[in-house]
This record gives C-alpha cells, sequence and structure tokens, in this order.
C-alpha cells in the first residue's frame, strides 16, 4: 500500500482568489471524504498541471508498454545515429539530436539504411515530436474518463524518440531500474516522469479547500518542485506550507515565502523579506505551534550550509520577487547530526515526530530499541504533546 504525504498550503483569507487558481474541477471521489462542494454543488482539487504542467504525450501514449513489430529496428537505427554523429544523447542536446535524426532520415540521400524509421513517418509533414503526434494520434475511447477525451499515439517512430527524450532528459525510470530496457518495447513510466517535474509520483489527492487553506495528500513524496514554483506565480502574496509523512520519521517540513516589500505596503512580519540580506543562506528559526508559523530570529551566510552549526536550523532561498525559508527535518536535524548531541538529536526527533501529529508513546516505544534512553520528561524549554494536541491542526 502507499503511504502518504500531508500538504497544507495556508494563506490569508483575502488572498483565496489568488491560490484558487490552481484548483479544477472534478468528481466527488477525487477529493476528501469530507470535503464539501461549493454553493453550485461542485467539487474542486488542486491540480499540478496548473503549476507545472505536464508534456503534451502525457498519457497519449500507451501507457506503460508499448508493444510495435517495428520498435527493435527503429532503435538500431537511432543508434547507428548517434555512431554517425558521434554524439551521446544528454539533458542540453538531446532535442537537437532528435531533431537531425527526423531532417536526415527524411530528406537526406545517405538514409537509405533508415528504411525502417523513414517509412514510419513518411506520409507525414512535420518538423516536431509534437507535430508528428498531432498527426498520428487517436481518440482513447477506452481509456476516457469523466468524459475527457484523450488522444493517444501508436507511431512506432515517435514512441522511440519519446521514449529516448525521456531518458536523456530525467534519466531511467523506475520501472527500467528495475526490469532493464527491453528491446521490442517502449516502456514509458509516467509516475517517473511525474516525479521529476513534480517532485511527486502522483498528482493532488484527497483535496480540500477551506477559507485560507488548500490541502492534498501525495504518495509517497512531497511535491518540491510544485511548492517551489508557487512564488513565480503567485510572486506578491506571502503564504505558508506545512507537510508531513504518515509514518512520521520522513518527508516532514514548514516553508514560509515572504515577498518583497513594495512601495505604500504596511510594514509587518509578514512582509520582511527585504530585512534578510540577499546574500544570506541560513537562518535561525523556532517554530509557534499555536500560531503554524516560525519566527527568524537572524539570519547568516555560509558557503557550505552543510557545515553551519547546529544552531542555523533553516535554510533560505531568494526567489524574483520574495525569500522562501525552509524549515524541514533536513535543515534542522539530518544535516546537523555531526554536530549535535545525542540529547539534542532526540529533542529534535521528538519534536519532528510530534510535527507529524504521531503518537508520543509510538515515539517513547521507538528509543527504548536505541542503546540509550532518552529523558522526555527534561524538556522545559522544547515542545510538549498537549501543545501539538492544543493547536487544532
Amino acid at each position: 500500500m502507499a503511504e502518504y504525504v500531508f500538504t497544507k498550503i495556508m494563506f490569508s483569507p483575502e488572498h483565496k482568489e489568488h491560490f484558487y487558481k490552481i484548483l479544477t474541477e472534478c468528481e466527488k471521489d477525487e477529493v476528501h471524504p469530507k470535503a464539501a462542494c461549493n454553493k453550485e454543488g461542485r467539487f474542486y482539487k488542486a491540480d499540478f498541471e496548473k503549476i507545472i504542467p505536464l508534456p503534451y504525450y502525457w498519457r497519449r501514449i500507451n501507457d506503460r508498454i508499448s508493444n510495435g513489430t517495428l520498435i527493435k529496428e527503429i532503435r538500431e537505427e537511432f543508434d547507428t545515429f548517434l555512431d554517425i554523429i558521434n554524439k551521446s544523447p544528454n539533458e542540453n542536446n538531446i532535442e537537437v539530436i532528435i531533431k537531425s535524426f527526423i531532417g536526415f532520415i527524411k530528406k537526406s540521400n545517405l538514409a537509405s539504411n533508415f528504411k525502417v524509421a523513414r517509412a514510419n513517418i513518411a506520409p507525414y509533414e512535420f518538423e516536431t515530436l509534437e507535430e508528428l503526434f498531432n498527426l498520428t494520434a487517436k481518440e482513447d475511447v477506452e481509456g476516457r474518463k469523466f468524459g475527457i477525451r484523450k488522444k493517444i499515439s501508436c507511431n512506432e517512430t515517435l514512441l522511440v524518440l519519446i521514449d529516448r527524450y525521456l531518458d536523456a532528459k530525467y534519466g531511467q525510470s523506475y520501472y527500467k531500474q528495475d526490469f532493464g530496457e527491453q528491446p521490442e518495447k517502449v516502456v514509458i513510466d509516467w509516475r517517473w516522469l511525474k516525479f521529476q517535474l513534480w517532485g511527486s509520483s502522483t498528482g493532488a489527492l484527497y483535496s480540500k479547500i477551506g477559507n485560507d487553506f488548500i490541502s492534498f495528500e501525495t504518495a509517497y513524496e512531497f511535491p518540491r518542485n510544485i511548492v517551489w514554483k508557487l512564488p513565480d506565480i503567485i510572486p506578491e502574496i506571502p503564504f505558508k506550507v506545512h507537510y508531513s509523512h504518515e509514518s512520521g520519521n520522513i518527508e516532514r517540513g514548514f516553508l514560509k515565502y515572504i515577498p518583497d516589500e513594495k512601495e505604500n505596503q504596511p510594514e509587518n512580519s509578514a512582509t520582511q523579506s527585504n530585512l534578510i540580506p540577499k546574500s544570506h543562506n541560513v537562518a535561525k528559526v523556532k517554530y509557534i505551534v499555536q500560531k503554524h508559523d516560525i519566527e527568524i530570529i537572524e539570519t547568516a551566510y555560509f558557503e557550505d550550509t552543510y557545515v553551519a552549526e547546529g544552531k542555523w536550523n533553516a535554510l533560505i532561498f531568494h526567489k524574483k520577487n520574495g525569500t522562501l525559508i525552509v524549515y524541514d527535518d533536513w535543515s534542522d536535524l539530518n544535516s546537523k547530526a555531526w554536530n549535535l548531541s545525542k540529547k539534542e538529536i532526540r529533542k529534535k526527533q521528538k519534536f519532528w515526530f510530534l510535527y507529524s501529529g504521531q503518537d508520543l508513546e509510538d515515539f517513547k516505544e521507538i528509543n527504548e530499541i536505541k542503546d540509550y534512553v532518552y529523558d522526555f520528561d527534561d524538556d522545559e524549554n522544547y515542545y510538549s504533546l498537549n501543545e501539538f494536541e492544543n493547536s487544532q491542526w
């Protein structure tokens, strides 16, 4: 069974329309069981494609495995072309290589040894793979869902070239890492593509929409790239993000975006990005449980943030129009373990465990396995279980 990461994007009610732009209408079974519909009886979910769109061929080429009688021959012809031009595909040159290959087999008199790939695309006039897709795609009647009509293409030259493009751009997929290349098949693992583009291998699941928040779940991973892109889409609006893995021991963190101060903008803590020097890349922060917020105590610069001592528990990233503060179990604990005492490590482990909504007794049980026992009562200056329970997170 999949394990889930819970994500909650928080904002002021007056800014909700900005964030509602990332929603899309959906069926009731696509949202959280407790999610409410709007006044018109419609349901909405967070839509990652409105933040980072998937390529045109997403789910429009036979899912996962495409068998074809010519796949092996077309692959061999493409490899021969690579030998001729003496190049190995990588993320920087793959588009140029594919365009050159298409031009070569269509127009060159030297392409007589590329009969299979040439015959497969000879009937079509095109310059790009997207144009070839549009010319060869047909409606996928069986794959229709919620009334959405999608088109797929079974053109084998197109399949091989997109497969090579994905390998060069994003590396070998989960499927290929597990099972290896299959010469007579094109295997496209859409989970891998989503992971590379969004940071998670699924879209937003079980969405809930509130007056001041949007929450959702993703399987296995926190969609970092999606959250990272939000300041580019909504550059002048502050927001916060809370995320935690259901197991309580990985993928836990808090992000805060602070827009740069503009003219005639009231001075308050939510708009003080300008007070953080642009050269600084680490911060000492305190998490305020009741407010679901972080207080920035001080900031600094380190050429290598990994060697920053333990008190620098957050990272600073300067975006085009503001600053993103990242406070997570990596910046606070995992990257600092070398510089922390055993007691400090246990304090931080306890905090992140409770932060994820886990039971304190489970944490005690886990730590009884260790070769030393953490004193839970010696916690005067740290967070208590009651604080988290009373925070109504």
